[in-house]
């Protein structure tokens, strides 16, 4: 398993047959594109699916100033947060709703916890599908603007695409399955 970034970057490197790094620092043609990259990549597979070492779950306090209208309590979204999943209110009957906002979330509830995606830096943490599959979203990018091959790059998509089915398969694996509860409206219908 992946223990840094660097080792990440390099195997994309290997897929596309490029030199590796020992820093995304260097003075390289390859690290300095890697560098670029890395982190929007690392982002954009995070935000794609709620990764299980990727979750937080915190409660939040309003802020001082509230919306303008409408909604009567707003929460500031954690500054890591890369996308909210859900929150208390999500299985509240009662017709609560909440709505993301800018950098808030508004509600008519004084209390609020959510769930949310964050951007997990912590390569460590990261499970070994997951570093294949951010390994091939980057020699995709790579491979078109190092090797300025179409086809290679294709071919790297085709490689993402395939290790990305794969490794959110084995990430909704783990845990209980979640049992789904009938709400009024469907029991009606029996």
């Amino acid at each position: 398993m992946a223990t840094s970034s660097v080792e990440i970057v390099n195997s994309a490197l290997a897929k596309i047959g490029a030199p590796s790094i020992s820093s995304l620092n260097d003075d390289s043609e390859p690290a300095r594109r890697a560098n670029r990259i890395y982190e929007s990549a690392r982002d954009e597979l995070l935000r794609s699916h709620p990764w299980n070492f990727a979750i937080k779950r915190v409660s939040l306090s309003p802020n001082a100033t509230g919306p303008e209208y409408e909604f009567t309590y707003a929460y500031d979204i954690p500054s890591d947060c890369l996308r909210v999943l859900n929150t208390d209110l999500d299985d509240v009957l009662d017709g609560r709703l909440w709505y993301k906002e800018g950098n808030t979330i508004i509600a008519d509830s004084s209390t609020l916890k959510i769930k949310y995606i964050y951007k997990n830096e912590n390569v460590e943490m990261y499970d070994s599908s997951f570093n294949e599959t951010l390994s091939y979203r980057i020699a995709r990018d790579l491979a078109s603007s190092l090797n300025r091959d179409k086809n290679l790059s294709l071919t790297m998509n085709q490689y993402y695409e395939q290790s990305l089915a794969m490794a959110r398969s084995f990430n909704g694996q783990e845990g209980s399955t979640r049992v789904v509860k009938a709400d009024l409206w469907l029991n009606q219908r029996y």
